[in-house]
């Protein structure tokens, strides 16, 4: 705003006039509406522009008081494009000041995002070899019912065949010989 009044100031146009433009050009409604409130009659009468925007309390002290040195001295545009410097570092300052301090939380954010993708992609794979180890365990446990069922059904052919084999009795072997017609 101190740099559009500046630049209109230094360009010849009417203090009245400029300061209408650059109320209209601010983008803040709060100083427009300051700017309004500063009484053109005052302004017209030769008094100063400092103090109505004192008496406004929207501007800091110190852009009062260096306009008023300005409008002193004769040299308000230079006082508004000092004022206008001023504000800028300052901005730009706190912009930097504002980005170090955010820089750490953007990383730490980003740690915490990358690790999470991290620990969602590898989990599944994790779980996909626990599965496979109690497949394994399964197959193994599978396997042995299957083992014990076969020895368990041929214990129990032996039994239909002696069934006091169950009990560790064994009969004698006969001499049999294989029947056959021709051997009759």
């Amino acid at each position: 705003m101190t740099r559009t009044l500046s630049t209109l100031i230094s360009s010849g146009v009417p203090i009245l006039d400029a300061l209408t433009i650059t109320s209209r050009t601010a983008g803040n409604k709060v100083v427009e509406r300051a700017h309004r409130k500063t009484p053109r009659a005052s302004i017209a009468g030769g008094h100063t522009i400092a103090d109505p925007l004192t008496e406004s309390k929207v501007f800091p002290p110190m852009v009062c008081q260096m306009i008023s040195v300005g409008e002193t001295t004769g040299a308000l545009d230079a006082m508004l494009g000092k004022i206008a410097d001023f504000y800028d570092s300052e901005v730009d300052q706190t912009v930097n000041n504002m980005m170090a301090l955010m820089e750490p939380m953007v990383i730490l954010f980003l740690g915490v995002v990358i690790g999470g993708l991290v620990v969602a992609m590898y989990l599944p794979i994790f779980k996909l070899g626990s599965v496979i180890q109690w497949t394994l365990a399964g197959v193994a446990l599978m396997a042995a019912v299957t083992i014990a069922t076969l020895s368990r059904s041929a214990r129990q052919l032996v039994a239909a065949r002696n069934p006091l084999a169950l009990h560790g009795v064994r009969l004698p072997r006969r001499n049999r010989r294989p029947w056959h017609p021709a051997c009759s």
